[in-house]
């Protein structure tokens, strides 16, 4: 056991090195993009830890601060998400994650990204608002999660494949087309119906919601590859961040959220409902995400309708 702790922590750390000499090297080439990778090394801890995706952090800063189009943002966001995501699902572990609703999230979702990405395609003029709505509809979404969340956390239900089955893949399948033209939704949606339907953990909900949004940003990548249109110079300094950060993210999700209940049940007078949402295992740090998703949302709209 300790063997295997000690190789665990020398793997870490030599990874950790790599991705800081890469990170080096490439900063002397590009200084300017330099900065996004501290950025996406934050945007990724928090979107594996709250299953949201780092998209809501993602789209605005390469849209609004970086100066990139909204096709290029949203390619840009898959694409690092594919890195990010799929850095947080492996650090979750199998222990939190449910195994057949991957399989069947993951293959409905990422139908729904094929079909999104190819055949229904999102117009450039419309990225914006859509993104702007979703992020508003998203907020809703976390705050019914958080709350459901409340009741199943002495559950100990697992998915099964039952008639409930089938609205759960349809409701994969229309996150992967959301996510294909935002970069955002499939996590949010499937933690929500497994904690709906099937009352599971929300620790395993929010998991499971990682992992199937991971599956769905690798064959986003995969398919804007072969598209053309990614910004690889920004690509080479998110990588090394959200790789770290997907990491950090997991292992957030399950120490930092008690801690943050804690503080804000005994600090802040929310009222009852708003202090049910955040006094539950996993709920604190969602519950500060969804304002930032909030706002995320309000200021978009404001700049394309009034701005």
């Amino acid at each position: 056991m300790c063997n295997a702790l000690f190789l665990r922590w020398n793997l870490a750390r030599f990874a950790v090195f790599v991705l800081a000499g890469f990170w080096l090297l490439i900063s002397a080439y590009f200084p300017v993009n330099a900065l996004i990778t501290p950025i996406a090394f934050v945007a990724a801890a928090v979107a594996n830890a709250t299953a949201v995706g780092g998209g809501f952090l993602f789209f605005p800063l390469f849209t609004y601060y970086f100066g990139l189009g909204p096709e290029q943002s949203i390619k840009l966001s898959l694409s690092t998400q594919a890195f990010g995501m799929t850095s947080g699902a492996l650090s979750w572990s199998r222990s939190y994650i449910d195994g057949r609703a991957l399989l069947l999230g993951g293959g409905a979702g990422a139908i729904g990204v094929i079909c999104g990405t190819f055949i229904w395609v999102l117009p450039a003029g419309q990225i914006k608002p859509f993104f702007g709505w979703l992020s508003i509809v998203i907020f809703l979404v976390i705050l019914a999660e958080i709350k459901l969340g409340r009741d199943a956390q002495r559950a100990k239900v697992q998915f099964q494949p039952n008639p409930a089955a089938a609205g759960f893949a349809l409701m994969a399948l229309l996150g992967g087309l959301v996510t294909a033209w935002a970069a955002i939704g499939i996590g949010e949606f499937i933690a929500l119906y497994l904690l709906l339907v099937y009352r599971v953990r929300f620790t395993v909900a929010v998991a499971t919601g990682v992992a199937v949004l991971a599956v769905c940003s690798v064959v986003a990548f995969v398919c804007h590859t072969q598209l053309g249109g990614i910004v690889w110079q920004f690509l080479l300094f998110t990588v090394p961040g959200v790789l770290l950060g997907g990491a950090a993210g997991a292992k957030l999700g399950k120490a930092l959220s008690p801690w943050l209940a804690r503080k804000f049940s005994g600090r802040v007078a929310l009222g009852g409902f708003w202090a049910d949402l955040v006094s539950e295992q996993g709920a604190g740090l969602k519950w500060l995400f969804s304002m930032v998703v909030l706002v995320d949302g309000v200021l978009i709209l404001l700049h394309h309708y009034c701005w």
